[in-house]
């Protein structure tokens, strides 16, 4: 792996990864990593941004030349779509933004890169989408460009769990008119058969958490894939391993998206 420069010239480029909490972050050595070997001048660091200071620190990125952006993530993903100036067409679809860009005018503009980055991680591992079944954990930012890119790459079914269904639904209807093809809707309260299961929340973050979904819900999947990248194991993983079924953590969806990031920032 390439190092991180100690010594870092006044021309560097500034990438902040905006996060609450913070510590668990992987992105800023990973990314600064990419820019280094691709021998672009910038360095990603992590900032610990409250969700309610958050538009004042995209605010700041405006005022300081040398910060070409944020990486957003828990909690700021959805809240970060007001405080862009324009936006792509993935983040109008999803509602969801997980890099900011600082323009030469000096506006923002927000793109998602989650569900690309998943679905890299995916065929990294040798999985493909097309014609599958679905069970997504989740109705926030990073669940909801996951969800968009998942059909994208021809899913049949996509069923949607959440503590809060409202919020599901809400997500179900946004998504439903543009994949008129596929099944959207909320899971049931019986399993539905699914190949692939996807833990797109924050459980899973803390050593202690419990398994984000009934154990019952597994059984058939072919594969388990979360968005987290927290340093253990989480129950969802054991319980994979357990089951004797293929799983990947988000460390996939984060190397998956390492290259899409590094272009983005140093365009």
């Amino acid at each position: 792996m390439t190092s991180i420069p100690l010594s870092i010239p006044g021309t560097t480029r500034l990438v902040g990864v905006a996060a609450d909490p913070v510590a668990q972050v992987r992105t800023p050595q990973l990314l600064s990593e990419a820019f280094a070997e691709a021998s672009v001048e910038a360095l990603c660091v992590p900032m610990h941004v409250p969700a309610e200071a958050l538009g004042a620190a995209l605010g700041s990125a405006r005022a300081i030349a040398n910060v070409a952006g944020f990486v957003l993530t828990i909690p700021h993903k959805e809240q970060g779509v007001a405080h862009c100036d324009t936006v792509s067409d993935r983040v109008t679809l999803s509602g969801s933004v997980n890099a900011i860009r600082v323009q030469p005018d000096g506006s923002l503009l927000g793109e998602t890169f989650d569900g690309r980055g998943f679905v890299a991680g995916l065929r990294q591992g040798g999985h493909t989408m097309a014609g599958k079944r679905v069970l997504l954990v989740g109705a926030g930012g990073a669940a909801a460009s996951i969800a968009a890119e998942l059909l994208k790459e021809g899913i049949t079914e996509l069923h949607l769990l959440n503590r809060t269904p409202e919020r599901a639904q809400r997500l179900a209807d946004r998504l439903s008119p543009a994949f008129s093809g596929c099944s959207i809707g909320l899971a049931g309260t019986s399993p539905e058969r699914v190949d692939l299961v996807v833990n797109a929340t924050s459980v899973g973050l803390r050593a202690d958490d419990p398994m984000p979904l009934a154990e019952d819900r597994l059984k058939g999947a072919d594969l388990i894939a979360e968005a987290l990248v927290p340093p253990h194991l989480t129950a969802l993983g054991r319980a994979a391993q357990d089951a004797d079924i293929a799983y990947l953590d988000g460390r996939a969806m984060l190397l998956g998206q390492l290259d899409l990031l590094r272009e983005f920032f140093s365009t």
